[in-house]
């Protein structure tokens, strides 16, 4: 649910989906 939508959008795309080997990270920037 963190992930923006555009994200899962080019996931759907991917020939890997559902059977992905890669990790989605998010890393936060604070002011």
């Amino acid at each position: 649910n963190d992930l923006p939508h555009k994200v899962w959008g080019d996931c759907l795309k991917c020939p890997k989906f559902p059977d992905c080997d890669e990790v989605a990270v998010i890393k936060r920037l604070d002011e």
